[in-house]
């Protein structure tokens, strides 16, 4: 074994190698307090010392590019044409790229953020002529862990980064009261977006008060409605599925692992359902409780 052992950001080091077993001294994986992001698309532009730009509610300027030491000098002014944020972005050297896109100072190095507005050079086309090639991020939002989620408090928010890559992979959505569905209450709507909409549905279709014989998910997309089949192949006491994996998300799959491929062993071996389902072990009673 090696003296460091790695997966993307995730790392292990051992401290004593026997014949049989690992000691390890420290294990690592990376975790997200915060997160920004825009509902908008960026626009890239190539601006040349001097020119100006409009950048959300405010001016951007170019003061300088120089494409020699690889740096772009930008400052941004308001309406009262203040300058309120400047920065020199760079420099895009070997060394600064031989980092990127991974550790955070280096992105930062290549950011000028205010406000909800951000601009960031292009890391792999960064000049044109004597020209720099920036994008620029309007209606930026930020989302801190824990914090509730902007359009549905219910929730709060978990980022969560893929333990075998270097970037953001998920951002959880985690009900701190628990969901209760039972005969007078079939359906939950989750989590609302931008426009007061639930992104999905979970509606109990059959419940006897003890047993649930049918349930499934649903989402509209555009003016049609999505069901998934029947999410209860058999009579249970629970809900629990997993839907839309893409990737993996460290923080809830590392724990969850071993028990979910125990499940998919079991169901393949055995007589109890087809081998693409998955069942969990939450046993809910009277009422169908979802905790996350």
């Amino acid at each position: 074994m090696p003296a460091v052992f790695a997966e993307g950001a995730t790392y292990i080091i051992p401290e004593y190698v026997g014949s049989s077993y690992v000691k390890i001294k420290e294990f690592a994986t990376p975790s997200i307090e915060a997160i920004s992001f825009s509902y908008e698309r960026p626009e890239e532009i190539v601006m040349g010392s001097g020119e100006s730009v409009q950048l959300g509610a405010y001016t951007l300027e170019c003061t300088s590019v120089n494409t020699i030491a690889k740096t772009v000098g930008l400052l941004i002014k308001n309406q009262s044409k203040n300058t309120v944020a400047s920065k020199m972005l760079g420099p895009l050297n070997q060394e600064m790229l031989d980092i990127l896109p991974q550790h955070h100072e280096a992105v930062e190095a290549m950011q000028l953020r205010y406000e909800d507005v951000q601009v960031e050079l292009d890391i792999r086309n960064p000049f044109e002529k004597n020209k720099a090639r920036l994008y620029m991020f309007t209606e930026v939002q930020e989302l801190e862990r824990g914090a509730p989620f902007p359009f549905d408090p219910r929730f709060k928010v978990r980022p969560d980064v893929c333990g075998h890559c270097y970037q953001v992979n998920e951002v959880l959505l985690d009900n701190p009261e628990p969901i209760i569905l039972d005969k007078n209450n079939p359906i939950y709507e989750g989590p609302r977006n931008k426009n007061d909409r639930p992104l999905f549905r979970i509606v109990v279709d059959n419940f006897d008060g003890e047993m649930i014989h049918a349930w499934h998910i649903e989402a509209e997309k555009g003016d049609e409605l999505i069901k998934t089949e029947n999410l209860a192949f058999r009579p249970r006491t629970n809900l629990d599925v997993l839907l839309g994996v893409n990737g993996t998300t460290e923080g809830f799959l590392r724990l969850s692992m071993l028990p979910r491929l125990g499940f998919m062993e079991y169901w393949r071996i055995s007589a109890q359902g087809p081998q693409d389902k998955l069942s969990g072990s939450v046993n809910t009673g009277g009422s169908a409780h979802i905790r996350r």
